[in-house]
């Protein structure tokens, strides 16, 4: 019994242990897509390179002015279209002219018209026109994901209840005081009646009335005498 323990458990042991076959392949998998990082890394760089490149402007395209007029009354009216403001080397033979905007409701945006030719010894054409903002242009405000709106709105709303509470306690407070002002007041009456009955003991008035009072009582226990009846005697 023993001994078929002891060989089962070092079937168990061998059945999870990984096979020497297996850990290579997994680090050349983890090579491989280290490689293919940097790779990625390397073209991204090399894109950011090549767009932070300043192109030579190009003074044939730059000087088609008329071209790009042109070009732009296919999409707005020629009364919209103001003067030439600024002239962007977009690339190698690539030239963006911006005019400026004379529609109203687009205060700062420009009429762009992008020009380009071949080499030097090609005929300029136009790759796109567009109504793009300019410096100082009226744009509409940033997206703002839905979350990130919710929990400005949760914290407005916590603040406004704080707020509350901070006025209900404001407001209790202001009642304690109502009510204190309230027990003072009726102390002040109790002492001015006491007070005046205070001052009643010395009034001359009442005097005379104790004294009248005093007079009809002595007059009460004195009665006045009895008339005398006088009978005559018969003869």
């Amino acid at each position: 019994m023993g001994r078929r323990l002891r060989r089962s458990c070092a079937g168990l042991r061998m059945s999870w242990m990984p096979d020497g076959d297996e850990t290579t392949r997994d680090e050349s998998l983890q090579i491989a897509s280290i490689e293919e990082d940097s790779e990625v890394d390397a073209l991204d760089g090399g894109e950011r390179g090549a767009s932070a490149q300043v192109f030579e402007l190009d003074p044939v395209l730059a000087a088609s002015i008329e071209t790009a007029r042109s070009a732009l009354a296919e999409i707005t009216p020629d009364e919209t279209i103001g003067e030439l403001v600024t002239t962007v080397a977009q690339g190698e033979h690539v030239v963006s002219l911006q005019f400026a905007n004379l529609m109203s409701g687009y205060p700062g945006w420009l009429w762009t018209a992008t020009l380009s030719r071949i080499d030097e010894t090609e005929a300029v054409t136009v790759l796109e026109v567009e109504l793009l903002p300019g410096e100082g242009a009226v744009l509409a405000p940033d997206w703002v994901p839905w979350t990130v709106r919710m929990a400005d709105y949760q914290s407005a709303q916590d603040a406004v209840g704080d707020d509350l509470e901070g006025d209900d306690e404001t407001d209790d407070l202001d009642d304690v005081d109502v009510d204190l002002d309230d027990d003072s007041d009726v102390e002040e009456l109790d002492v001015d009646s006491d007070d005046d009955d205070d001052s009643d003991d010395g009034d001359p008035l009442d005097a005379d009335e104790s004294d009248s009072d005093d007079s009809t009582d002595a007059a009460n226990d004195n009665p006045a005498p009895a008339q005398s009846v006088r009978r005559r005697r018969r003869r």
